[in-house]
């Protein structure tokens, strides 16, 4: 029977199921595991029409992203690490696809590239049949443009992933994009530096979100604050000023494997998904990794838990990536922004010890000025502290870690809420929570801006005027 005729008769969700299963059966069978081996088998055998056979994979792509990050299919390898798709694990196979040679592959990857860009809700419809091409069109269409993506919605690590390269071919004068590392199960983390060109020094601003898998607010924010700055720097004097002075380096998921398996597998899931224990437990916390005061509180050498902090100091790839990466632009990074959620808090330097680091009053003052910031845009009202002093304690965290090594400012903001939804914060809710958040950042950021240009520039006229004034007084003596 054909693979629409079939969906018809169990539904997409039995459907699903059933792959699934089928799926568990042939691992245990050592088969190459791939789900879609049924099914464009099927349609392929079955001659099915071609857009009721991309109607039908859409949806299942849809609905069992697993597969989309760990497909075993060698002929897609093209495929799989070009930019539009993002890079995926691709191991050789030699199961069907493999099979279907040199000539397939497009048709194949056509099918992979829809099931990446299909928006998320759709369900199998059996109507799909009669709209044909345009059915598929309109699925298809809302990714092809940056000016449709919306900012008041999560999107799956394909979809960041190209945002980012669209982020940059739009703003090409200001945008680059730098490659840190691979993740553990082999993606590449990217971040995006926004720069102006500039003859004169520039300070950096680094700024992370979703180094905890199922803080997805935190990349929504990432997402959001990009958005700001380009948007509006040509004609906001706020936000030209900083950047004719600061560059900006934005990591929008920095726990990327997590992340996808959030939306996957688990939606709860925090840690990365690094194996452990012969393949007993999976995950460490890269927020517990970094070389601050390592697993000494507040962290676990215990792999099953949430807070696991890895086999030693910066031991994770996605870790090392990223204070590799700080470590060679330390000298010039004055702020370190990492964001996560939630509590509504914003917290500085230490998490593991009740000392304070030499500049606590003036980290105080900065993140109380944010939060007032914050707090007058929607009246949201976060706390100020230290995370050992008003949170918890914690160990090898990132924050920590970049004030340890000479980062004066350094800050975790914990966005919304308080715990009504908690990591699931609705959708309904991620534009006032970015609209509050980016207050209280730029607020950070003019604070810094004044510390480092404006008290620099006071001093210079002081000094300029103090010569001026000997001069004029030696001349007045000839």
């Amino acid at each position: 029977m054909t693979l629409h005729y079939f969906m018809d008769l169990v539904g997409p969700r039995a459907c699903v199921k059933l792959v699934l299963e089928d799926k568990k059966k042939k691992k245990k069978k050592k088969s190459n595991g791939c789900v879609f081996h049924y099914f464009l088998k099927s349609a392929f055998e079955d001659m099915m029409g071609v857009n009721e056979t991309i109607a039908c994979i859409l949806f299942l792509l849809r609905h069992t992203l697993t597969e989309l990050s760990y497909l075993d299919c060698g002929s897609l390898c093209p495929y799989a690490f070009s930019e539009i798709l993002g890079p995926l694990t691709c191991r050789r196979s030699t199961g069907f696809f493999s099979s279907l040679g040199r000539k397939m592959k497009p048709l194949l990857g056509t099918f992979y590239i829809l099931g990446m860009l299909v928006p998320g809700g759709l369900g199998y419809d059996r109507s799909l049949a009669q709209h044909r091409q345009e059915v598929v069109d309109e699925i298809v269409s809302p990714w092809r443009s940056l000016e449709t993506y919306s900012y008041n919605r999560y999107h799956p690590m394909e979809e960041i992933y190209q945002w980012m390269s669209q982020i940059r071919e739009k703003y090409t004068e200001v945008v680059t994009q730098h490659f840190l590392g691979m993740t553990y199960e082999s993606r590449p983390m990217y971040c995006l530096k926004i720069s102006q060109p500039s003859n004169n020094p520039k300070k950096i601003i680094w700024m992370d979100c979703g180094i905890h898998a199922r803080e997805w607010i935190a990349p929504a924010f990432c997402q959001w604050f990009v958005k700001e700055i380009l948007q509006n720097y040509k004609d906001n004097s706020r936000i030209r000023r900083l950047l004719k002075n600061l560059d900006f380096y934005v990591l929008p998921v920095l726990n990327i494997d997590g992340y996808i398996y959030t939306w996957t597998t688990d939606r709860l899931w925090r840690k990365s998904r690094s194996s452990h224990n012969n393949g007993t437990c999976f995950g460490t916390d890269l927020n517990r990794n970094f070389n601050a005061s390592w697993c000494s509180i507040g962290a676990s050498h215990n792999c099953q838990e949430l807070t696991f902090c890895g086999t030693g100091p910066v031991s994770e790839p996605e870790t090392k990536a990223v204070s590799s990466f700080i470590e060679s632009k330390k000298e010039n990074i004055v702020c370190f922004l990492t964001m996560h959620s939630y509590g509504q808090l914003i917290l500085l330097p230490y998490g593991y010890t009740t000392n304070k680091p030499s500049n606590h009053e003036e980290l105080i003052q900065v993140g109380q000025k944010a939060a007032n910031a914050l707090k007058a845009k929607h009246g949201t009202n976060y706390r100020v502290g230290s995370s050992a002093d008003i949170l918890y304690a914690t160990s090898g965290s990132s924050r920590d870690w970049a004030r340890d090594i000479g980062i004066p400012f350094s800050y975790t903001f914990e966005l919304r809420d308080n715990g009504t939804y908690g990591f699931v914060l609705p959708e309904a809710q991620i534009q006032a929570t970015c609209e509050e958040a980016m207050e209280a950042v730029l607020s950070v950021l003019d604070d810094v801006y004044e510390k480092y240009w404006h008290s620099n520039s006071a001093e210079k006229a002081t000094s300029t005027a103090v010569v001026l004034s000997l001069l004029m007084s030696f001349i007045s003596l000839l």
